[in-house]
């Protein structure tokens, strides 16, 4: 065994996070795991990981659920498109493989949203196959063990790491290194201020011995961030609010929202003048941070009776409905509308 295994197996063999996906070699939890934690933090993910498995326990009854059910145990971790794979997948696992999960390496990764990194995870964590797992975490290690100087955002550098580290994998236990190396990048080789004095490598480490642990990894590429503005109009009668379900291949794609106010929509802009004129409309500013882009959303609150409402243009269409108590819990929405109609109603969440 190479030194360097050794030691990061005995370091993550003294003390590891106790997290529940480690407890288990069910590839079915694994992937819910895996999945989860791929843009979300492990002291958020924990939590949903646990809510999940209780909704969704096996393969079978994720792939029998409704994708608004799943949607809604997905409200809040953002990036549903992961949400929306996972139903796919598990679909077809059951319908194509019985619901047994494929058990190696080139054939998970043949499946919708599982990429090399997931496929890798699932492939050794609970199938013991000797495949690296890579990930930022394990980048930021390698790069910093060996001065890589390639870029950790490119094309390439997945394959360049996952060959680096078939010089570190054990054969005998792929699955504790995979588990140690992520480990180690998430605890001690952070990306500001590692821990270098109490990391297990440090006296192999390049980039400790030579002092330049600042200057990897190499991360040139920067994600441009956008900004997009949306107006919204949240008509409300007492508790109850009217919301339509967004079905075009956009952002929050399948998920509940608020009447979207648009430029054309003279009708509505003269209402709202009124109400401002009247200083009876209240007005909520928030802004909301994706990925690519940065959300500033304005939300014109009217509230109003059902003969106002059915005199308005647009009453009855573009799957506008009225949702209240459980059912108004039920429906998956945006995290920022949904808090905010948890902050502005009397009755949201209850349920007998």
């Amino acid at each position: 065994m190479h030194l360097i295994t050794n030691k990061i197996l005995r370091w993550y063999n003294q003390g590891h996070r106790d997290l529940p996906w480690r407890n288990t070699n069910n590839p079915y939890k694994i992937w819910v795991s895996e999945i989860i934690l791929q843009q979300t933090r492990v002291a958020q993910g924990t939590s949903y990981y646990e809510r999940f498995i209780n909704e969704f326990p096996d393969i079978f009854s994720l792939a029998q659920s409704s994708e608004e059910k799943v949607l809604k145990s997905w409200e809040g971790l953002g990036y549903y498109s992961r949400a929306r794979n996972m139903i796919f997948t598990s679909k077809e696992i059951v319908t194509k493989f019985n619901g047994i999960f494929p058990n190696k390496y080139k054939e998970l990764i043949k499946l919708k949203g599982i990429g090399s990194y997931t496929a890798a995870a699932i492939a050794s964590f609970a199938f013991k196959e000797c495949v690296p797992a890579i990930d930022g975490n394990v980048k930021r290690v390698l790069s910093r063990l060996e001065e890589v100087n390639i870029d950790i955002k490119s094309a390439q550098s997945q394959k360049y790491f996952q060959n680096l580290s078939y010089k570190f994998i054990s054969n005998q236990s792929p699955d504790l290194y995979n588990q140690a190396m992520m480990e180690l990048g998430a605890l001690i080789c952070i990306p500001k201020r590692p821990k270098c004095e109490t990391c297990p490598l440090n006296e192999e480490c390049l980039a400790n011995l030579n002092q330049t642990t600042n200057q990897f990894p190499n991360k040139s590429l920067k994600i441009e961030v956008k900004e997009r503005i949306i107006n919204y109009i949240s008509f409300r009668i007492d508790d109850e609010w009217l919301l339509k379900k967004r079905e075009l291949k956009d952002i929050w794609n399948g998920l509940y929202d608020f009447y979207e106010l648009k430029e054309n929509d003279i009708e509505l802009n003269l209402i709202l003048a009124n109400y401002i004129k009247k200083n009876e409309l209240k007005i909520t500013e928030l802004e909301h941070i994706l990925t690519h882009r940065r959300l500033k959303v304005k939300i014109f609150e009217i509230a109003l009776n059902k003969d106002t409402y059915e005199k308005l243009f647009f009453a009855g269409k573009e799957n506008l409905k009225f949702y209240s108590g459980d059912l108004l819990a039920k429906i998956p929405k945006p995290i920022l509308i949904a808090k905010y109609i948890q902050t502005n109603t009397n009755c949201y969440g209850r349920s007998k």
